[in-house]
């Protein structure tokens, strides 16, 4: 299945339902719906706009959004996942990072974000979207 320049880091969602890409080069997130019997992969529309040199995605313990480290830009792409395609919506601006964060991942409750920051060697924290409120 082509995705787009520089493939890196593939993740799936908590259902099994969807993947999802992350293009250094071209700068974006491929998503693909998952065929229960066969495996095969099938596009869910166009490619979305990540940070520069995205690194690594991975979703949340919810599977209703994604996280992008942007290696170059310095920060993480937050996304919505619809829930019926799969397909992502950036839910706004970046979240700044450390240095070269290479990796993402949220906590199993889904409360926080975490980035791996190769550059200044450390770990970047922040809420993830489902946090809940006061």
């Amino acid at each position: 299945m082509a995705a787009g320049t520089s493939s890196l880091s593939v993740t799936v969602d908590p259902s099994g339902r969807f993947v999802y890409v992350t293009n250094n080069f071209s700068k974006d997130v491929s998503a693909y719906s998952i065929n229960a019997s066969t495996g095969a992969l099938t596009s869910v529309g166009p490619n979305v706009a990540a940070g520069n040199e995205p690194r690594s995605v991975t979703v949340d313990p919810s599977g209703r959004f994604a996280y992008v480290a942007n290696q170059g830009s310095k920060d993480v792409s937050a996304y919505t996942i619809n829930a019926r395609s799969g397909a992502l919506t950036s839910i706004g601006a970046n979240v700044a990072a450390g240095t070269n964060p290479l990796s993402v991942t949220v906590d199993p409750s889904g409360r926080f974000a975490y980035a791996g920051n190769f550059g200044s060697n450390d770990v970047s924290a922040t809420a993830s979207m489902q946090a809940p409120g006061p």
